[in-house]
């Protein structure tokens, strides 16, 4: 990557990614992809697919609130911990956003968002 900026930006959302226990299966192998393929001549590639499965993983809160509230969900974060992460979904519903807030969806959200920029 030429940018030494954009390629900082990269691999921090990339390790926040790989350090969270929120991330996706194909999200984590992606971005253990993009690690082993960085300043390599993969990059590109890995970098296309970071960019893809980025995008078709970023959960929007209507999903994130159903799973914290299904019964699926209260038991893998315990009734305490589903609770007060649907209470704080709701709160965010309510002021308008749209995506989840997790690290995870975070640091996935901000590499979908800059998609033109990294392939360009």
């Amino acid at each position: 990557m030429k940018n030494p900026e954009l390629k900082a930006f990269v691999d921090e959302q990339v390790k926040i990614l790989v350090e969270s226990s929120h991330t996706c299966k194909e999200l984590m192998a992606v971005c253990k992809d993009w690690q082993a393929a960085a300043g390599t001549d993969k990059e590109a590639e890995a970098l296309k697919a970071l960019v893809a499965e980025a995008e078709a993983d970023v959960m929007d809160l209507d999903h994130a609130i159903a799973i914290v509230s299904s019964e699926g969900g209260k038991r893998h974060f315990g009734e305490a911990v589903a609770k007060k992460l649907y209470d704080e979904a709701m709160i965010r519903k309510n002021r308008g956003e749209v995506w989840c807030f997790c690290d995870a969806c975070v640091a996935a959200k901000k590499i979908a968002d800059k998609k033109a920029e990294l392939l360009a």
